[in-house]
């Protein structure tokens, strides 16, 4: 069986599809069809033997607003094109987020396709990418999949009320496959490890968060409490450079702030950590609904557990349930730092035990059966 993988967006940016793709490697001829430049992923695509295919600034045209028309035009051409070579009766097409349905479009619903979701979207219609700034009903496209792909199960029930969906709808939590699951890795970036040694060497422990930096990410009172707590401990940021990370640069000076590798390069940084932060404040960015942050459907709890790591987080469902099952991690009150100082010390009280609960979460998820059970149903 052929699977074609489609998806619009760097492979940085959704670190799950790496999982995906190495998963399906081992057990299909897999097509990776992007937008995206991703040379730094051609080893990856080489040792799983997948077929990459980027269409992307192939008309070398000048810089401005209507060579980006023109290139988007033609591109989106392109790939249908390629996706009606390599198709056949034995082929399903697999896309990997909303924004890559958007920009396939309607034309999808000829065809046998699965359809993940990485966020959780309550409106039926959603505008696509200039030139195609229409909205496309993406309910509509939904009902047509064979399968609804979502990574987490409270979204599945509510995506699916949400659309009217009759169609499967599986859950394939954001696991990463590719994770080393070995502590105080080896940090290849010359000067990110020169900063963990320092803060290894004087003594403390590190608190981290890693990941995207915007309004729906509260850490203010991460870093006041572990500014109360500096003679043990260090709150370090690992991400890209965004207006969330600079007014928190701008508030405070107790943090340490690290640029964000690409994945999975940046669980170097992520083995060293000692207690991970997870914060998800529900509202609305963009079209994606309030209830998205609610229902997260975190790829960091993965990165944290698989080392062992135990996690700080505030009551979301799905943390609070998973949290009080396995025993990885206290939920705290984000606005209140003697709750997150509380939360810190209970954790300190068992945390050998917590680390090993941490393993045991990570390896409960068999990601490999949830995709074999995905195509079976195709």
């Amino acid at each position: 069986m052929k699977i074609i993988v489609f998806q619009i967006e760097p492979l940085w940016a959704l670190p799950p599809t790496l999982s995906l793709l190495s998963i399906l490697s081992e057990k299909y001829h897999v097509i990776f069809i992007t937008c995206s430049q991703n040379n730094k992923y051609l080893k990856f695509f080489n040792e799983k033997k997948i077929e990459y295919i980027s269409i992307t600034n192939r008309l070398r045209l000048r810089h401005g607003i209507l060579p980006a028309i023109v290139e988007r035009f033609i591109n989106r051409k392109r790939i249908w094109k390629v996706i009606r070579k390599n198709y056949n009766y034995n082929t399903i097409i697999w896309t990997t987020s909303e924004r890559s349905v958007v920009f396939l479009g309607a034309k999808l619903k000829e065809y046998r396709f699965i359809m993940q979701l990485m966020e959780l979207i309550q409106i039926e219609r959603v505008k696509g990418i200039f030139p195609y700034n229409f909205f496309i009903n993406i309910k509509k496209i939904a009902q047509s999949a064979k399968v609804l792909v979502v990574p987490e199960y409270n979204r599945a029930r509510i995506q699916s009320t949400w659309w009217q969906l009759n169609n499967p709808v599986f859950v394939l939590p954001n696991k990463t496959v590719l994770h080393p699951c070995i502590p105080k890795l080896k940090i290849s970036d010359d000067h990110i490890r020169e900063i963990i040694n320092n803060i290894i060497i004087s003594g403390k422990r590190i608190i981290l968060y890693q990941g995207v930096l915007h309004s729906q990410r509260n850490l203010d009172n991460f870093i006041l409490a572990c500014d109360r707590l500096k003679d043990k401990y260090v709150f370090v940021i690992m991400g890209k450079i965004t207006a969330g990370l600079i007014r928190l640069q701008n508030k405070y000076n107790s943090f340490v702030h690290i640029n964000w590798l690409e994945a999975p390069s940046h669980l170097e940084v992520t083995s060293w950590a000692h207690i991970g932060i997870l914060s998800y404040v529900p509202k609305k960015i963009s079209y994606i609904s309030e209830l998205n942050a609610l229902y997260c459907a975190p790829n960091k709890i993965f990165e944290y557990a698989g080392f062992g790591i135990p996690m700080l987080a505030n009551d979301c469902p799905p943390l609070k349930y998973t949290f009080k099952k396995w025993g990885i991690g206290e939920i705290v009150d984000l606005n209140d730092v003697d709750s997150i100082i509380k939360g810190i010390e209970l954790i300190e009280q068992n945390y050998e035990e917590r680390a090993i609960k941490c393993r045991e979460f990570f390896n409960s998820i068999e990601m490999d059966r949830i995709v074999d059970e995905i195509i079976a149903v195709t």
